[in-house]
């Protein structure tokens, strides 16, 4: 506005201006006013020369035309005239550069928008022929059955060999149902099994036949509560015997089992588990396994125990975990554990001759648990332990602290390495 105000008029120019905001403060129209439109006071104007007047009257005109161009616009599209109001950017632009981009815009929505409509459509029809497709693909099921589900009663065998004892053989071809012995041989089978154990205590046998077993139930995809008892017996005798890599094939097929909803002794299996993966350095999985307990099961004796093991161990509080070592629960429990002790005393013992100066023989074998002092001096003694004698025998902390922190580096490094291990 000062721009388009002679020069010998602008003191008049600022004192109207100071009226006409005074006056629309006191209105409250001060922010609704369209100053951008307003034109110059007709006092301003007053005895100005011709040249003054006819470019000052050219400038009022220019004012109208954009105004009228702006009310025109604005009927286009409602939201491209709010687009420019906003847009301060545009606004700076001069006349015939903002037109252009008023244009392109424009065009460049209505392109949007005409893409969207096709592409809507395109998926509304890809819809209704997906729908078509389902109806016709039931009709066609219902009429002549499902041609993507195998038939399995169909292929599945059934065996008809009646021996109790046969030798297992991994399979290279299609099973023979002539070889293949059927549930009811098979439970008769397992009755033999248990009372040969009790009796002989053959572990290569009774672990051949057993994997016998087990795969004359595979082969005929015989899952039930017969099935669930055949793995959890071997599995125990297999823990009992040592053998994690059988233990860990059948612990891993009874989880699938339980999952199924057939019974079993899953709360005992599920302590196993736990100290399972508590030898093989498995936070993971022991996560996980923790995270599924139900409130219930957390009571279980056997579960409540294997759960205090893995926060004794984790914790590095081996006093703690020796005595849970010493007082099992009535399960299994132990023969785990005996899988990882010796690990644990080398932590231990790596931790204790760090704190004690000197530590007495007696005192180490009841802190880490071990039947009696003998047992004790013996497993220093695999360790390349040195052990002093002075009114009894004992190992000195400073001498002996760099031996064990080297044997548990030793040990964090390698890892855990068992056949059969999920």
């Amino acid at each position: 506005m000062f721009n388009l105000c002679p020069t010998n008029k602008r003191d008049v120019l600022e004192e109207e201006l100071k009226k006409i905001i005074v006056n629309a403060q006191s209105q409250n129209t001060l922010y609704t006013i369209k100053w951008e439109t307003m034109g110059i006071p007709e006092k301003c104007l007053e005895n100005s020369n011709n040249v003054e007047s006819t470019t000052i009257s050219n400038n009022l005109l220019a004012n109208k035309k954009r105004k009228k161009f702006a009310e025109t616009s604005s009927s286009y599209s409602s939201q491209v005239s709010s687009t420019i109001e906003m847009n301060e950017s545009l606004m700076k632009l001069p006349e015939n550069e903002r037109m252009e981009e008023i244009k392109l815009r424009e065009k460049r929505a209505k392109r949007f928008n005409d893409d969207y409509s096709a592409e809507l459509k395109k998926r509304q029809e890809k819809i209704k022929l997906k729908r078509e497709a389902e109806i016709k693909k039931q009709e066609y099921i219902d009429q002549n059955g499902n041609p993507d589900v195998v038939d399995w009663d169909q292929d599945t065998l059934v065996g008809t060999c009646q021996d109790l004892e046969k030798n297992y053989l991994r399979l290279t071809s299609a099973p023979d149902p002539a070889t293949v012995r059927p549930l009811s041989v098979l439970r008769k089978t397992l009755e033999f099994l248990k009372k040969k154990w009790l009796k002989e205590q053959n572990y290569n046998y009774i672990c051949d036949q057993f994997k016998s077993l087990r795969q004359d139930l595979t082969v005929q995809r015989i899952k039930n509560e017969f099935t669930v008892e055949v793995y959890e017996i071997h599995a125990r005798i297999a823990l009992e015997k040592g053998d994690l890599g059988e233990y860990n094939q059948c612990q891993s097929q009874l989880k699938q089992l339980y999952k199924l909803g057939f019974k079993g002794h899953e709360e005992e299996f599920l302590a196993y588990r736990l100290l399972y993966y508590v030898h093989t350095l498995n936070p993971k999985d022991i996560n996980a396994l923790i995270s599924e307990l139900t409130p219930q099961q957390k009571e279980n004796p056997g579960i409540k125990h294997s759960l205090e093991v893995r926060s004794a161990v984790a914790n590095g509080n081996y006093h703690k975990f020796f005595e849970l070592y010493a007082y099992p629960p009535d399960n299994m429990a132990i023969y785990l554990m005996d899988h990882f002790v010796e690990r644990e005393r080398i932590k231990a013992l790596k931790v204790m001759t760090k704190s004690y100066l000197t530590l007495s023989i007696p005192f180490v074998a009841d802190e880490l648990s071990f039947e009696d002092d003998n047992e004790c001096i013996e497993f220093l003694g695999k360790c390349k332990c040195q052990i002093k004698k002075d009114k009894g025998y004992y190992i000195s902390g400073k001498e002996t602290h760099p031996l064990f922190l080297k044997k548990w580096q030793e040990i964090t490094k390698k890892g855990i390495d068992i056949k059969g291990q999920i």
